[in-house]
């Protein structure tokens, strides 16, 4: 919770980089971390760690395996409530990123193609500046699949069947 509150603070200032700006945890979402924390186990290990002749030894390990188990269960049963009372979004920022990186490779891709006079090139080019169109209007690639690939499974599956028959 320190870490993002003070994370937060230097983004008021404007005192992060772009890049991280994007990665400061909300408050909602430190809060989550949190309460999914180590759950006791350092303790558990400082309880294991005294030497046997140690006075109450097992009584202090008792009660450690009590709290972790305690807090396992109590916290492990919360964490669904938790999450759907705190109201989170799924903002998929993986999906974004990848999004974002398949973008970039056609846009490269067609950049690399785009002096190549040859009809497959046209081809490759129709079909990338479709994807990007999708993508520019959908708000981003969300998917790796291209507009003609289902289209190109059927025409292999046609094919593929048309061979185990002349078998």
């Amino acid at each position: 919770m320190p870490y993002g509150a003070l994370l937060r603070t230097l983004k008021a200032r404007h005192w992060l980089p772009a890049h991280v700006v994007e990665a400061v945890p909300t408050p909602k979402r430190g809060f989550i971390v949190s309460w999914c924390g180590m759950r006791g186990i350092v303790t558990l290990a400082a309880a294991f760690a005294l030497p046997e002749w140690f006075p109450f030894r097992d009584l202090i390990l008792l009660t450690a395996f009590a709290v972790v188990l305690g807090s396992l269960v109590i916290q492990g049963l919360t964490l669904r409530p938790l999450i759907l009372a705190l109201n989170f979004a799924d903002d998929d920022p993986v999906g974004r990123e990848a999004a974002h990186a398949r973008s970039v490779a056609f846009r490269a891709a067609l950049d690399e193609i785009d002096s190549d006079p040859s009809e497959e090139a046209e081809i490759l080019r129709l079909e990338y500046r479709a994807v990007l169109l999708r993508a520019e209007t959908d708000g981003g690639l969300s998917t790796r699949e291209l507009p003609a690939d289902p289209l190109r499974r059927r025409a292999i599956a046609a094919a593929r069947q048309a061979l185990l028959g002349l078998r």
